[in-house]
């Protein structure tokens, strides 16, 4: 009888041991994971930035650049492929520059509400619009980017309609 019990008593310290050594294992795996994750959320955040570095792109009035922050879309990606791209901007309703592009984009168009000085959106899937003033708006566009700093936009288009999209 003492030689059975015994023998469950190993059983059960054996199996003990088996399963904190699994649960050893278990903790050293999500360990790894969890640091797989952080590598791999660092490395998307590198690749997000190496994005917004790829798509910041120049537009160049007389003798003033502004940058723009093109966004994360078909329309944008689209645009960027015609750059280096100069256009003659005419002046629509006191508030921003319009030229026809001749060339129809992937259209995503949104009610605009606010817009912003600095807006580089589409209108009507071929249209380049550039805000200058800031306003609210019932028209819809499909978003291209925005000018990370507009000041000075106004007076430069004011000197000049002939604006120059290039790569940064």
């Amino acid at each position: 009888m003492k030689k059975i019990i015994i023998l469950i008593i190993c059983f059960l310290l054996a199996g003990c041991s088996a399963a904190e050594s699994e649960q050893s294992q278990s903790d050293e795996a999500g360990s790894q994971t969890t640091s797989g994750r952080s590598l791999s959320d660092s490395q998307e955040t590198n690749e997000r930035e190496k994005d917004r570095e790829e798509t910041v792109i120049k537009a160049r009035i007389d003798d003033q650049t502004f940058e723009i922050v093109l966004n994360d879309s078909q329309a944008a990606e689209e645009f960027k492929e015609l750059l280096p791209l100069t256009v003659e901007m005419e002046h629509v309703n006191g508030n921003e520059v319009y030229a026809p592009l001749g060339e129809q984009f992937t259209a995503n168009n949104q009610q605009a509400g606010q817009i912003h000085a600095g807006d580089l959106k589409l209108w009507s899937g071929d249209g380049l619009v550039l805000f200058y003033k800031d306003f609210s708006s019932n028209y819809s566009y499909t978003d291209l980017g925005r000018m990370t700093d507009s000041k000075g936009l106004a007076d430069a288009l004011e000197q000049s309609s002939t604006v120059r999209f290039e790569r940064e």
